[in-house]
This record gives C-alpha cells, structure tokens and sequence, in this order.
C-alpha cells in the first residue's frame, strides 16, 4: 500500500534507484498518475502468487508513494485474471502477476477468450523459485519416497492428490510423478493452493507436488512432512528433503516463476517504468528477506526476457501436457 509520509528525499531515492537499477530515465516514472494500481492475482489466497503479488504491492507503495492493490479473480486455472487484465485499459494501472499457468494454459484449453502473447505484454519477472515440494500429511505412515510409492502400488491403495486447480504446473508435476512412478491417483483440483493445502491436512488427499511459500509454513509447523523436491539440487531452504533423482525418479524436475504483465497496447514509457519501479523493489533488503523466506530467488531482467522465458514454457509444457495425457477442454 502506499505510503502518505513518505520523505521527498527517499521519493528522490527510489526514482534514482530506479534509473540505476533499469536504465530508464526517472521522468518515465511520470508516466503513470497517482491512480490506484490494481495487480490482478487469478487465483485464490495463501498460494505463491498471491503472496509475491501481496509484498510486491506493499513494497511498490512504499517506495513509490503511490497505491498498489491485489485482488484475487480466481477461476479456469487463471484464464479468468488473465482475461480481465488483457480487456483493460492499457495505462499500466491494471497488471497481472501469473506464472507458469500462463503458458500451460494454451495447451489444455481448446479456446481462450485471449491470446496469451499477443493480448498480454511482459513487464517483468519478479522471482523464480528452485522447485517445488511433493509432500504428504504429517501423519501418513510414509517417511519416504519409495515408502509412500510401495504403499501406493498395494492393491487395496486408493489416492488421490490435490492441486491448485485443472493444468496448472502443480498438476502437469503430480501427473508426470505417476507416470513415472508406475502408480495411480485420482486428481481433486481446488480453486487455490491455500484450499489444496488445507484439504490435504484434513486427510482429504493423500499428496500433492506444491510450492515453497505455499506449503512451507505447514512443514515448518509439523503438519506436512516433504518426501521429495523437483529440482536438480536440493533445495537450500529444506536441505534434508532429498531430490527426486535422489530416490531413483529421473526426468521431474521443475521450476517456477511469476511475471508481471500488463494488457496489450501499454505504451513503452509505461512498460520501461514499471519495469524500473518492480526492478528498484527488487533490490529492497526487506522484499529479498522475505522471498528468502519463501523459497524464492529476485529476477528482475528486461521486458523481452519474459517474453522469451513464457514463449519457451508454452513449448515446454505442451509437450509435458501431452505426456500427461491432458485433453484440452
């Protein structure tokens, strides 16, 4: 949220910071009015991207004197958010902070009232995360991964796995897991990561393959138990929890990233500022300290890098969506 005290000097301060940090003149952070800015999350509370958008915002406010707010539009994996920020006014006052759902989508949906590259400009990527966890209720027997698999195949074994919804990253990982696990499972989709998780403490679901912010106070709490983490090392914040290549599960791992985007037509001055204001956030002790917290790592880069970045995924994830055996709908 903004900040009405907020000094002359440290205003001075971040639009400087600004210019060092993009390379953008600090007159383009005229560009925008002191309207409020609306960063559009579609999904529900508690998961990753809600709680990136969230510190973004407050930090943004702080250091820009201006008000920045985050309202959730949850819905078809995204599309719903997404479709409202690609329809709105392009004058930087509507964005969208997404992640790899953005790219999946195109693949597991037959139509789009959207297209996702052409209607939707990048701004800039705000952080990445190393993988993601598979993890279970603290009470499942299982303290392993090939525990928890042999369980799995018992012929009496019925599972099933929560995700933040149908397609989105957290399925296409839980799916490629049985494949290449050998076992079965029956997806329950809910409308967030936050209901994912909550349904998975109450025994509802058996697993589910989700992110550090997302599931990690629930691990720290002693509610979950991490069995796994997709990615090529362990993960800093949880070294103990070994990786899947660790426990003989070759070809899972997965990374994830959230973006800030803004709708068609955004004029480039309008781009090159936020690009510089995000950017300036980025480099905030404070915002770096939480993201840590989280489990995720500062980007910041150029508008064309994500733009790069959500073109290779949407190949990427097409193939993974394929492999997973997801129809479009």
């Amino acid at each position: 949220m903004s900040n009405s005290g907020i000094s002359r000097k440290s205003f001075l301060f971040t639009l400087a910071a600004a210019a060092c940090l993009g390379g953008v003149p600090p007159v383009l952070a005229q560009e925008r009015d002191n309207r409020v800015t609306r960063i559009i999350v579609p999904f529900g509370t508690g998961g990753a991207p809600d709680i990136v958008a969230r510190l973004l915002a407050n930090v943004l406010g702080q250091r820009t004197a201006k008000t920045f707010i985050v309202e959730n539009r949850g819905g078809a994996n995204g599309n719903i958010g997404a479709d409202i920020v690609a329809k709105a006014p392009p004058d930087g006052h509507t964005l969208l902070l997404h992640g790899p759902s953005l790219a999946i989508n195109p693949s597991i949906y037959k139509k789009l009232p959207f297209d996702t590259e052409r209607d939707l400009r990048p701004v800039v990527e705000v952080c990445a995360a190393e993988g993601m966890l598979f993890v279970v209720n603290a009470a499942n027997p299982a303290k392993t991964l090939a525990d928890f698999i042999a369980a799995a195949k018992r012929p009496a074994a019925k599972l099933a796995y929560a995700s933040p919804g149908v397609g989105n990253a957290f399925h296409l990982a839980a799916e490629n897991f049985l494949n290449v696990a050998g076992v079965q499972a029956v997806h329950v989709p809910y409308k967030g990561a936050g209901e994912a998780v909550t349904a998975l403490m109450a025994g509802d679901v058996q697993f589910l393959i989700g992110s550090a912010p997302s599931v990690g106070p629930q691990l720290q709490a002693g509610r979950l138990r991490a069995l796994a983490f997709a990615a090529k090392r362990r993960s800093a914040e949880f070294p103990n929890v070994p990786t899947f290549a660790e426990s003989d599960l070759q070809g899972l791992e997965m990374t994830l990233w959230y973006g800030l985007f803004a709708p068609r037509g955004t004029p480039d001055a309008v781009i090159a500022a936020l690009n510089a204001d995000v950017r300036a956030a980025l480099g905030d002790p404070g915002m770096r300290q939480v993201l840590a917290q989280q489990g995720l790592v500062p980007v910041g880069g150029e508008p064309i890098q994500l733009g790069e970045l959500l073109h290779s995924d949407i190949s990427r994830y097409g193939m993974l969506a394929k492999r997973a055996g997801i129809q479009p709908e």
